[in-house]
């Protein structure tokens, strides 16, 4: 048995199994993880609508108490007092409560009574957390501040929410930034006379504090966002991207920029989910202003002009939970991890177990290929045995009988191979019949069968030789070119051939009566002097 004939045929088997086999299987890992991927994400998003609408509703909460607490302060009695000159000058009683309302409540980081014409009179600062009453000669003027000039023109029981942005002292940006709403209020005297405004400062880092963790799975780590109309970010997902409408040097640092394909759906919608090739975004629109409260679009300049008055339809923000794209391939990085070693395990494992079977199952097909062989093949010269003969002359006749065509049947007799082995020895012998097999293989066509019957005896089977003249012809070359001499370690081997022909349907219909005729021919070549043929008569 060859070995490279078995490791061939073992690798093109296992192959044949092992691929389409882990194509299955990778298809399948693929499936499933696409399906759990598909699951997770559509978990993300509900979770992130649901503290979307969580978010949005506590905005509007902090609002409200916002505005509550700016309602008691304006209705406190030592300010209506003062609107209506009956405290004089002492504002103790009323700083005092502002110095409580900021300490207490820890959202303000100025509480604030201006008069009519922009001076502060009142102003109590929360001071990273001491709270302190600024002294009368630090108080400044805001008259030319855009929050002033809109909380000083709204009717009673209006209030003014200023948009979201950066505190301004001395005509600067505060530093470090400190993200600010003001809410202001103007406060009458008894004869409907506008004596001024209260104004509380709200720290609006607890807004963004809020966003922070606004809609995120554990394993979906991303990013919560607070945009403004203009989609410019309030919270952004680096600091540097934000305050871009105060700050000259970030001005084009816009969630449009960043996020294009999101940008026109989420300035132009409500609310919505997006899942595109840069993650997931899911938004929604908050309008904080509640029935009664007024804002304007705000300026940066320390005297710019107060903008049109916007209503609640007009002020608002869009919260955003964006998961990027990586994020989002993080949620399922354990259960792809699992299913490429997973995979890899069985892999090989199957690679082994379909090694070794394949190795088997080509071990046995030789094995039963070599006991066929054996059985109809002659083991010297690889020709076919006398049973494989007659089975391939009965198939020779049965096609000749169907197609009424002549069938020719050779008997062949090595002439002088006895005096090879006696003097050459068996070996030599044996080199002469397999050159013999050769040879005579190459003298007819291979739709004819060549067998060996045993000793130098040889039986050619020839279809469609249409008469007994074109048989004499192959015989004439059969004989011619086994009297070439052959060659064994250097010494030629003369033989000749005695030739017996019978022909169908002439000399006989069955393969015994062929094989019989086509044998007494033989003979008869022999005895007419040798290396010849003669047909059966």
């Amino acid at each position: 048995m060859n070995k490279l004939s078995v490791s061939s045929q073992t690798l093109k088997l296992f192959f044949l199994v092992y691929v389409p086999l882990m194509v299955i299987v990778i298809g399948f890992s693929m499936a499933y993880y696409l399906s759990a991927e598909h699951e997770n994400i559509e978990l993300l998003q509900e979770q992130a609508i649901f503290r979307l609408e969580l978010k949005s509703k506590a905005f509007s909460h902090e609002f409200q108490s916002i505005v509550s607490d700016l309602v008691v302060v304006s209705g406190h009695e030592q300010l209506r007092l003062l609107a209506n000159e009956a405290a004089g000058n002492n504002y103790d009683s009323l700083a005092d409560e502002f110095l409580v309302l900021c300490k207490n409540k820890k959202m303000y980081d100025q509480v604030r009574f201006l008069d009519a014409t922009g001076m502060e009179l009142i102003r109590a600062n929360f001071n990273n957390g001491h709270p302190a009453i600024v002294p009368k000669d630090q108080l400044q003027s805001k008259a030319g501040r855009y929050y002033f000039k809109g909380a000083i023109s709204l009717e009673q029981g209006e209030v003014f929410v200023s948009p979201l942005d950066l505190n301004i002292e001395g005509g600067a940006i505060e530093q470090p930034i400190k993200p600010t709403i003001r809410f202001g209020l103007p406060v009458f005297n008894s004869k409907g006379e506008k004596q001024g405004i209260v104004v509380l400062n709200y720290f609006a880092t607890r807004l963004m504090d809020m966003i922070g963790n606004v809609a995120h799975e554990s394993t979906a780590q991303g990013f919560g966002l607070l945009i403004n109309s203009d989609g410019y970010f309030l919270k952004g997902m680096r600091s540097e991207d934000e305050w871009g409408f105060m700050l000259p040097e970030r001005k084009d640092r816009t969630f449009s920029r960043l996020f294009p394909g999101a940008w026109d759906r989420v300035s132009h919608k409500l609310s919505g989910q997006i899942l595109d090739d840069q993650g997931l975004f899911t938004f929604t629109t908050v309008f904080p202003l509640i029935e009664g409260l007024r804002s304007s679009s705000g300026s940066l300049e320390e005297m710019g002009l107060n903008s049109d008055r916007l209503n609640a339809s007009q002020y608002y923000w869009k919260i955003v939970s964006f998961t990027p794209h990586v994020a989002l391939r993080g949620m399922t990085r354990h259960l792809r991890i699992l299913l490429l070693f997973s995979n890899a395990i069985f892999s090989l494992l199957a690679g082994i177990g379909l090694w070794f079977m394949a190795k088997a199952m080509v071990k046995r097909q030789l094995a039963e290929d070599e006991l066929t062989r054996m059985a109809h093949f002659d083991l010297l010269t690889g020709l076919p045995n006398r049973p494989l003969l007659y089975d391939r002359l009965g198939v020779a006749l049965a096609n000749a009988q169907r197609n009424k065509q002549p069938l020719s049947v050779f008997f062949l007799d090595l002439d002088g191979f006895k005096g090879v082995n006696d003097s050459l020895g068996h070996e030599a012998g044996d080199h002469v019949l397999i050159e013999v097999a050769t040879r005579l293989q190459h003298c007819i066509r291979g739709s004819d069968t060549v067998a060996r019957l045993g000793g130098d005896e040889f039986v050619l089977v020839l279809s469609s030789t249409t008469d007994p003249e074109a048989a004499g012809a192959i015989a004439t070359k059969v004989i011619k070119t086994l009297s070439e001499p052959i060659m064994f370690n250097d010494q030629p081997c003369s033989i000749g051939a005695s030739i017996g022909i019978a022909i169908y349907p002439k000399d006989g219909e069955t393969q015994d009566a062929l094989m019989s005729k086509a044998d007494t021919a033989m003979y008869a070549a022999k005895e007419g002097g040798k290396n010849t043929y003669r047909f059966s008569s």
